[in-house]
């Protein structure tokens, strides 16, 4: 889907945070932006992530990008 839309991707990237690394599921890069993805799979119908799984990954990215020094533009959760 990503490199349909011109971007170049890469799959399970450790990306330095300012204190530890974090594995980021999908790296999506094209010159206009950066896609990161956590990407969630359940073959069960009873299997839910709760809210505190978004809250964990925006987290995670706020101390990642708190290691770089650019700005977020969008996020979406």
């Amino acid at each position: 889907m990503f490199k349909s839309n011109g971007y170049k991707t890469k799959v399970s990237v450790i990306k330095k945070g300012k204190f530890v690394g974090h594995e980021v599921d999908v790296v999506a890069k094209r010159p206009d932006g950066d896609i990161y993805c956590e990407c969630k799979f359940h073959n069960r119908k009873y299997y839910k992530n709760d809210v505190k799984i978004p809250l964990y990954v925006y987290a995670r990215y706020l101390a990642k990008l708190s290691a770089q020094k650019y700005v977020i533009s969008v996020v979406y959760l």
